[in-house]
């Protein structure tokens, strides 16, 4: 649990940290997207661990593919559940827009999913600002 709780504050904290950076440059904040939207969920509703704190038994579960954006053009699919990005495991939605934030926009990320709760399919998509 403590790993998990760790995990969160220090993405909250790097989000916070680069939102203050861009409103002292710019006057806005512009922030690199792929256009998904991601929603914690057990991997296994009869999973083997009842600890809602464990996390090898949670996933990022795409919930939305923004039309024609970044994640729609790599083929992303509504119900992919997200395993890794450019090699780093993902386990939380935070982790995976923590990781597409910390890289600057036109970044390529390889994106390993689990598609229909079985096969693993490798996108590859390329960040962008959206509006």
């Amino acid at each position: 649990m403590w790993d998990l709780t760790k995990a969160m504050f220090r993405s909250r904290l790097a989000i916070k940290k680069g939102v203050s950076a861009a409103l002292i440059a710019d006057g806005k904040v512009k922030r690199p997207a792929v256009g998904l939207g991601l929603s914690l969920v057990k991997k296994n509703s009869a999973a083997s661990s009842s600890d809602e704190s464990d996390a090898s038994n949670l996933a990022a579960l795409v919930t939305e593919v923004l039309r024609g954006g970044p994640a729609d053009k790599a083929g992303f699919k509504e119900g992919d559940i997200l395993s890794t990005i450019n090699g780093k495991t993902i386990t939380l939605p935070q982790e995976f827009t923590h990781e597409i934030r910390s890289y600057p926009v036109g970044t390529t990320f390889k994106v390993e999913v689990f598609r229909n709760n079985s096969r693993k399919v490798e996108l590859t998509v390329v960040s962008s600002y959206l509006d």
